[in-house]
């Protein structure tokens, strides 16, 4: 159903940009071209892409009809988040789901288990993550070989991992890590102080620079007037 509101929104849009650039009205005019793909850019940006919340009921249907068979379904993460040694079923859900400002907009869903707690994951799109599984599957393998080595389980040596699950080829779950500040984070920061410290930069330099000129007009100003006095 959702496949065909977009296809019914989006279908007159599309319908207009194919039509102006096959059969445009002026071949040396192509501002109207132009304007029907604006138009297209413009709902995309604002309509589709501006929401911040959607409801689960609106993207997964499917998973608000379940019933109390859901429980049978096991929650994805490591044993580091799972406070019990079994597993975790699915309870129930958040209907608030939170759209990500990032290149792909993945969407942060949050699932409540059996045990009471509330658990979130990302869902993540036109990404295959199962590389990013076998990479949390081999962090797990060295945990398992941390424990038995003596030396490293009294100093309780253990890689940090979290639960990846690849719904398909390009689609999956990521199980949320809280507490944690994304590397992107820590690079715009790093990018506005330096912007910041070559914008400082700059300013002292043309400070510099307009000293310096100053001096040299006042020198100048003062040889000028040394030159005018009448010898003796």
């Amino acid at each position: 159903p959702h496949e065909n509101a977009v296809r019914s929104a989006l279908k007159p849009l599309v319908q207009d940009v194919l039509s102006s650039i096959i059969d445009p009205l002026d071949v040396m005019k192509p501002a109207h071209v132009w304007s029907a793909f604006s138009a297209l850019r413009h709902y995309l940006n604002n309509g589709v892409g501006a929401r911040q919340y959607y409801k689960m009921s609106e993207l997964s249907p499917t998973l608000c009809r379940l019933t109390a068979s859901a429980r049978d379904i096991t929650l994805p993460m490591t044993s580091q988040t799972r406070a019990t040694a079994n597993a975790v079923g699915l309870a129930g859900y958040d209907e608030r789901v939170a759209v990500l400002r990032t290149k792909t907009r993945p969407k942060k869903i949050s699932l409540i288990g059996t045990d009471g707690k509330c658990h979130a994951y990302l869902l993540k799109g036109k990404e295959d993550l199962h590389l990013d599984q076998r990479i949390m599957q081999l962090l797990e393998l060295v945990n398992r070989l941390l424990l038995h080595d003596k030396t490293s389980a009294a100093r309780r040596l253990r890689a940090r991992h979290y639960a990846v699950v690849p719904l398909s080829a390009n689609s999956g779950l990521i199980e949320w890590v809280g507490g944690a500040t994304p590397l992107f984070t820590i690079y715009k920061r790093w990018q506005k102080l330096n912007t910041q410290r070559i914008a400082m930069q700059m300013q002292a330099n043309q400070q510099q620079q307009q000293q310096q000129q100053q001096q040299q007009q006042q020198q100048q100003q003062g040889h000028g007037q040394a030159d005018k006095q009448p010898s003796a």
